[in-house]
């Protein structure tokens, strides 16, 4: 398990990954995942110790499986370990908030395996609305539950939390955990490549109700991560969730809500937040003397300005035209299009791309952050291909390239 920790700090998800793996089993082959039978006469700190060690192999395994969109090592319906209420003699442990940190990562595991699973993309669009809205009640409890000393409502954590490293991390984990899983939840309606292809099988409200609802809780999830990052300070003995993955993740969701609605009245401060992180990345950029550097976000930053410039010049040069209401078409440039509307051909432009399938879209769901910026390339050349469109329908036929 160390090993894992020390794999995180060279920047290997993929080694990270396969070690936490080989702890798991090792775990379970000593049968730590099971509670010790009164009749083995273990000492109450040694049945401490084992059930400790378990639920934070168990943790960091989910962790690992929510990050990577890889499927978990562990099978929750085979543990029977009890959550520890105590920690053994002489230890620092903070009971308080690693029971909920583990109360979180049981919440994780249903993220997994009710909506990035390969079989959760085949259900239907009332069972994934249903189990959408199932979790994020729970995370809802969850975060209500979190007692006073806990709760993560301001935006700039407490001078007094910043005096103990260690607490100061615990408290960021359970704020970008909690607000990640947020966003995580809502994926299948947020993007809009997955969201085009439910709707090419089911169209009706409760689905154009649920990209509403998924949308907005996306778009105030993002901003709970970003803004914390004011609180921080990197340095080397910062974690990649804290530095890198958790930023990243809010700011691409960031990213696509400004692209789904460039006209929407948060558009301003939206673009000040994607700032905001670019600004995070830039300092890492500065710390580590370029030797980390991830330009993805100052890029994005930029082309999300110009679209929402070039999206307010159209309106304002042309506001005799009516915006399309057509449901098939949102006000944002990420809408879903009918790629059999042979307008992009008269207009001499390609037809946007879309999945023939859930199956093929279910990579998009992954919330492996480099996999996403793989993508980027995907997403720019939407990004542009929306635009046209919008333009076509706003009769302006003029070739507009913004980003490549």
């Amino acid at each position: 398990m160390v090993q894992t920790f020390y794999a995180e700090g060279l920047g290997s998800p993929a080694l990270e990954y396969y070690l936490s793996g080989l702890a798991v089993r090792m775990a379970q082959g000593k049968g730590l995942h099971r509670q010790p039978a009164k009749s083995w006469r273990l000492p109450e700190a040694e049945v401490l110790q084992r059930n400790w060690l378990w639920w934070t192999i168990y943790c960091l395994d989910k962790q690992l499986a929510f990050r990577s969109g890889r499927p978990s090592a562990i099978d929750d319906e085979n543990i029977s370990a009890e959550i520890p209420r105590a920690a053994p003699p002489g230890s620092p442990i903070d009971v308080n908030i690693l029971t909920y940190i583990i109360r979180h990562a049981q919440i994780s595991t249903q993220i997994s395996r009710r909506i990035m699973s390969v079989k959760a993309s085949q259900q239907s669009l009332t069972n994934l609305i249903n189990t959408v809205r199932d979790i994020h009640r729970q995370l809802e409890e969850f975060k209500q539950s979190l007692p006073p000393d806990l709760q993560i409502e301001e935006d700039v954590l407490p001078l007094q939390d910043r005096q103990s490293i260690s607490r100061l991390i615990h408290l960021v984990y359970i704020r970008f955990a909690l607000y990640g899983s947020i966003m995580a939840v809502h994926i299948p309606f947020f993007y809009p490549w997955i969201a085009a292809r439910l709707r090419s099988t089911e169209t009706n409200a409760a689905l154009d109700e649920q990209i509403a609802l998924s949308s907005a809780a996306v778009a105030a999830a993002a901003p709970k991560i970003i803004l914390a990052l004011r609180s921080l300070t990197i340095n080397v003995s910062v974690p990649a969730w804290l530095a890198f993955y958790y930023p990243m993740y809010a700011h691409i969701n960031m990213f696509v809500q400004i692209l789904k609605s460039p006209s929407a009245p948060s558009a301003a401060s939206d673009l000040a937040l994607l700032d905001v992180c670019a600004g995070h990345f830039g300092h890492i950029d500065f710390v580590t003397l370029s030797e980390i550097s991830f330009p993805f976000a100052k890029e994005s930053a930029n082309l999300a300005y110009k679209v929402v410039k070039a999206y307010t010049e159209t309106n304002q040069h042309d506001d005799s035209r009516p915006i399309p209401t057509n449901s098939k078409f949102s006000n944002g440039l990420l809408a879903t299009a009918d790629t059999g509307d042979s307008r992009w051909i008269q207009a001499g432009f390609e037809q946007p791309r879309y999945f023939d399938s859930m199956t093929d879209v279910s990579d998009f769901c992954r919330l492996d952050v480099v996999y996403m910026l793989q993508s980027r390339v995907l997403i720019s050349n939407l990004v542009i291909e929306q635009f046209q469109f919008h333009r076509i329908q706003h009769g302006c036929l003029e070739h507009v390239q913004l980003c490549r």
